[in-house]
């Protein structure tokens, strides 16, 4: 098989990294990391590539984007500073969570889908054929009417 990739985005805010979205295209991943890392709203903005190996089951991350409050902060910083605690344990449980469980059947289904779907068009019905299936319900639906009406006609 072949390796799954995704992209997450991941925001800090209050302390507390939160997967914010995920995204199959890396350049559409990287364009709403950079709109993201301009909102205020956001201390720090990543973009993290997740690839999935359906092989070995390996899953490998790695960052391709950090917003530019963040590049700042760690061009500023002093090298002998760590980060915080809290910074250090959200990024611990998100590297220990991103190495041992690969992603739900769910998204790899999704993923698949996604991908089959991109590579082909799906086939676009003929004209003949959604004219007859409008004609077979406009049939029906005629039907229906001069049922009732033949009913009510009876019964008064």
């Amino acid at each position: 098989m072949a390796k799954l990739t995704v992209f997450e985005i991941h925001t800090l805010r209050e302390g507390t990294w939160k997967i914010d979205s995920i995204f199959d295209d890396r350049e559409l991943a990287v364009m709403e990391g950079e709109r993201l890392g301009r909102n205020q709203r956001f201390e720090l903005v990543r973009v993290v590539e997740e690839t999935f190996d359906e092989e070995t089951e390996r899953v490998g991350t790695h960052t391709i984007y950090r917003s530019a409050r963040e590049q700042q902060q760690t061009d500023t910083t002093d090298t002998k500073e760590s980060p915080s605690p809290e910074v250090l344990e959200a990024l611990r449980r998100n590297r220990l969570s991103a190495s041992r469980t690969p992603p739900p059947p769910e998204v790899l289904e999704e993923l698949h889908r996604r991908r089959l779907s991109s590579t082909r068009t799906p086939p676009k019905k003929s004209m003949v054929k959604q004219f007859l299936g409008r004609a077979i319900l406009l049939a029906a639906i005629m039907g229906i009417a001069l049922g009732l009406v033949y009913i009510l006609n009876s019964i008064f």
